[in-house]
Order: C-alpha cells, then sequence, then structure tokens
C-alpha cells in the first residue's frame, strides 16, 4: 500500500511538472533578426541590446550571417538598439512582445553620421532620446576614444551647457558646472548610483573628478536641468551619469598606448566577453605625467572598473559594477597665482616662481611643492525585480 502511495506521488509529480513546462513554454515570446549595412551586406559581430522598460537588459552579438536571437522573453515592451564598429547606433522604436509571440525584424544601418541612443538617466528607465523629455547628449566609447581624452572632465568639454574649469596640468583641482549652478549642484552617478566624496561638506564629487578616468565604459549620460526629484537635492544642475560596458558573446581584448607633451603617457587594456544570460568586463588604464605645465606638476593615476551581470530569468537581473581610482599629484603649496614677472630687453621672458613679498605673500624662494593623493573607490550591486500592482486609491492618513 505504501509501495502504491510512494508512486502515485511519484507520478502526481511528474506530471504537474510537465504541465507546468508546457504552460511556461506557451507564454514565452521570442525576437530575432537580421543587421544589414545600406547596400545589402550582412554586418558581423553587431552588438544588441534590449531593455525592458522596468530595467531588463540582455545582449548579444551578430553572427556572420548578421543574425541575432533572444529566446523566451516575457510579454512587455521592449527597446532595441544595436552598435557597430563604423556604423550610427540604431536604436529601434519600443516593440511590444504579446504572449507566445515570435517577431522578426530586418536592421539597417547607416553609415556613422548622426547616432540614435536608448538611454536611461532621464526617468531612470530605459527609452529612445529622442523620446526624453528632459535635455540629454550622449558620449558613446566610439566618440571618447576617437577624442583621445585623458579624464572625466576633458570628455565633458565641448557638450552645450556644460562649464569645464581645470585649475592647472592633468590632476589639479577640476570642476564641472551644468547651465551656471555651483560646482556642487551636479550629480556624478556610477551606472545610477551616487558617487561622492565622504569628506566633502556638500556631498559632492567635486574633489574625485580631477581623478576619475574613462575606462570601461559603454557611454557617458549627460543630463542638462534638474534632475532632483529622481536623483536628489545634489542634481539641481544636472546629472552626469556614467553607463559601465556590459561584455557580449565571445571574449573580446583592446588595448593601446599613447604619448605626448607635457611627458604625458598612457597604457590602457580592457577586456570583455559573456553569453546568452551573463556579461562581464574590466579594464584598466595608467596616465603619467612627468613634467607638468611648469614643469613641476609631477601627476599619476591608476584607474581600474568592472562590471558583472547574470540573468537568471527573464525578469530577474543581477547585476554589480566597481570602480577603483589610485592618483597622486604634486601641487603648488601656494594658493596665489603667480604674477607676470619677466626680464628686460625687447623680447621679455616670463620668469617662473617670482611673487611679491611686498604684499604679503610668500617669497621666490618659498615657492615648495606637496604631494596630494586620493584614492576613490566606489562599487555597488543591483537586484532588478520588476514589480506591478493595482490598489484602489485611499484616502490619505489622517
Amino acid at each position: 500500500m505504501k509501495k502504491n502511495k510512494l508512486h502515485f506521488l511519484l507520478f502526481s509529480i511528474f506530471l504537474t511538472t510537465i504541465l507546468s513546462f508546457n504552460i511556461s513554454a506557451q507564454t514565452v515570446s521570442s525576437l530575432k533578426g537580421t543587421v544589414s549595412d545600406e547596400h545589402g551586406g550582412k554586418v558581423p559581430g553587431a552588438q544588441v541590446t534590449v531593455r525592458l522598460e522596468a530595467g531588463l537588459q540582455l545582449s548579444t552579438a551578430t553572427d556572420e550571417a548578421g543574425l541575432f536571437v533572444f529566446k523566451e522573453l516575457k510579454p512587455g515592451n521592449y527597446f532595441l538598439e544595436v552598435q557597430a564598429d563604423g556604423f550610427s547606433n540604431y536604436s529601434h522604436d519600443a516593440i511590444q512582445l504579446t504572449r507566445a509571440e515570435n517577431k522578426e525584424l530586418n536592421i539597417t544601418l547607416e553609415i556613422a553620421s548622426i547616432n540614435e541612443s536608448v538611454v536611461i538617466t532621464a526617468t531612470g528607465t530605459a527609452q529612445r532620446l529622442e523620446d526624453a523629455a528632459k535635455t540629454i547628449s550622449v558620449l558613446d566609447n566610439q566618440e571618447i576614444e576617437a577624442r583621445h581624452e585623458l579624464t572625466l572632465g576633458e570628455t565633458l568639454r565641448g557638450v552645450p551647457g556644460v562649464r569645464v574649469q581645470q585649475q592647472g596640468s592633468p590632476g589639479a583641482l577640476t570642476t564641472v558646472r551644468l547651465r551656471g549652478q555651483r560646482n556642487f549642484d551636479t550629480s556624478v552617478l556610477l551606472d545610477g548610483l551616487r558617487v561622492r566624496d565622504a569628506g566633502d561638506i556638500n556631498g559632492s564629487a567635486l574633489s574625485l573628478i580631477a581623478d576619475l578616468t574613462p575606462v570601461a565604459l559603454d557611454r557617458v549620460e549627460i543630463l542638462r536641468g534638474s534632475g532632483s526629484s529622481i536623483y536628489g537635492t545634489h542634481a539641481i544642475g544636472g546629472v552626469v551619469n556614467m553607463i559601465p560596458e556590459t561584455g557580449v558573446k565571445g571574449f573580446h581584448l583592446s588595448g593601446g598606448f599613447e604619448g605626448g607633451t607635457l611627458a604625458t603617457y598612457r597604457e590602457r587594456l580592457s577586456a570583455s566577453g559573456g553569453g546568452e544570460r551573463y556579461g562581464y568586463s574590466a579594464g584598466v588604464d595608467r596616465l603619467d605625467v612627468r613634467k607638468g605645465i611648469d614643469g613641476d606638476d609631477e601627476y599619476g593615476n591608476t584607474s581600474f572598473a568592472g562590471r558583472a551581470q547574470f540573468n537568471p530569468t527573464q525578469s530577474i537581473t543581477l547585476s554589480g559594477t566597481f570602480y577603483g581610482d589610485i592618483a597622486n599629484a604634486r601641487v603648488n603649496d601656494s594658493p596665489f597665482a603667480l604674477p607676470a614677472a619677466f626680464t628686460g630687453g625687447l623680447y621679455p621672458a616670463a620668469v617662473a616662481g617670482v611673487m611679491d613679498a611686498t604684499a604679503g605673500r610668500p617669497p621666490a624662494t618659498a615657492r615648495l611643492t606637496i604631494a596630494r593623493s586620493a584614492v576613490p573607490v566606489c562599487g555597488g550591486a543591483r537586484i532588478s525585480l520588476p514589480i506591478r500592482a493595482s490598489s484602489p486609491m485611499l484616502p490619505p492618513p489622517v
């Protein structure tokens, strides 16, 4: 009798599992397509990303025939973005998938000119840049790489409504102002998480901006105008959001070496990869300035960053982001600017290090240097669980 009950129990569990699998298989959807250029040629290796409004993000790469597939997608509205070297970024209108629907797309990429992007800084959820109600500028990794900028401050130069001030050589105090607001009215984010200096009385990232470098980033989103309703009172002027790179299928490795004036040298190395349900990226950047503007402004910076993402199901995303920076610099110890001191003659030459002792300032022989070091380290983890609920409106509490 006991043996019959055991057999019946096992059979019931097996039948329930089969029925659950069949029901779930009938509710999921899929999205596939082909990526081509303007002449009909297939584009292999293009990075394809789909984002759910609730925050889910999946990435893959096209194969040799330009094909991509996303399987087992749950019903909902998705935003699709395609990136490929030499082509403009492509973003598709909101794609609505119903239950058990299999949708196929044919995507044509244009030669790099004007990019279309999907942003998340405006409302905290994914939406097309053209549909955002706020003013946003996007600097993707290709544009940052083409400009060969060394720091985040230099990367932001030229963006409308952004004023960047640097008080000397690389590594000197750098401020970023959006639309004329105060320095601490600009909120700096890393993947939506706030970056701040714990020793700053205003809780801003002012002292860290000079040492932040664009390493292992997918793009930088600049929100101009008040973002305090989402990001707090420190975003009255705007928001600078650094979005880290999420790896796609396969393994990708890149590196480089650069050198320039002021005895400046830069080495960088980055790697990324992933599969259908996971992705990772990591990068390290080393910057050395051996001379500086007046020959006595040495600066060194080592930055490293990484991100990992795992999607156990189509409705759960586990991600972690890390950014570290170790910097040291020699700066002038006097807060006073050097006056214009010149030698005589028809073509006078500037004399460095001369100060006016009669004005109560340090004499010329007292121009010393001190060492400054900064170690900003930040990181975060995020779990995305889209939950939707509705209830009748209740009267406010008394």
